[in-house]
């Protein structure tokens, strides 16, 4: 784990939410709403009809493990792992951008 990686797994930790993955799996991660900016950005313009909202935008650890068509239940409310994006700088991936409706 390089120094990036270390940094950011500390932040997530102090102040990330606990979510869980298939009702098993806990993964640390900073949630918000899904923006419409950010669902342009990660959903192509066909997936964008099918959005129910609200939808959520989650940054999780780069070696979390996360994929798609995972579920998850946040705030009482069950959403789906629709999209996974990694995040890397020099090769190396610091977070992954994960996209749940």
């Amino acid at each position: 784990m390089n120094a990036l990686q270390k940094r950011f797994a500390l932040k997530l930790g102090r102040y990330g939410e606990m979510l869980t993955l298939n009702g098993t799996t806990p993964v640390r991660a900073f949630v918000q709403d899904l923006l419409s900016s950010q669902i342009s950005t990660y959903v192509d313009s066909y997936d964008q009809a099918t959005v129910t909202r609200p939808g959520l935008y989650a940054v999780v650890a780069g070696d979390a493990s996360v994929s798609v068509g995972d579920t998850s239940v946040w705030d009482g409310r069950t959403y789906e792992v629709r999209k996974v994006s990694k995040q890397r700088v020099a090769q190396q991936v610091i977070y992954q951008s994960v996209v749940l409706w």
